[in-house]
């Protein structure tokens, strides 16, 4: 849509891999929790630092897009105040 298909991108990678590392975190989670219904004893480790590395790297996808979300309205309004934008051009967009 910006024409921003690198940073499109690393955003997609980056969001997807902090939630794939939140599930991977949940589903171990939840394997020790059933663990303890066979095994009463069992102590469960909940490891919290992978589920913040998870939760950081989503968050980084998140602040990534907002700074160019940022930057292409700033680019559309200087494109505006110079003249290149025409709102009521007859063609339709280039794909």
């Amino acid at each position: 849509m910006g024409r921003r298909f690198v940073a499109g991108t690393g955003q997609l990678l980056l969001s997807t891999t902090g939630f794939v590392v939140v599930c991977g975190w949940f589903l171990r989670m939840i394997w020790q929790f059933y663990q303890l219904i066979s095994d009463q004893n069992a102590d469960p480790k909940i490891h919290y630092r992978i589920l913040g590395i998870g939760a950081a790297v989503f968050f980084a996808s998140w602040v990534w897009s907002w700074f160019t979300s940022i930057s292409l309205l700033r680019e559309a309004k200087r494109d505006e105040s110079e003249g290149r934008f025409i709102p009521n051009d007859p063609a339709p967009p280039r794909l």
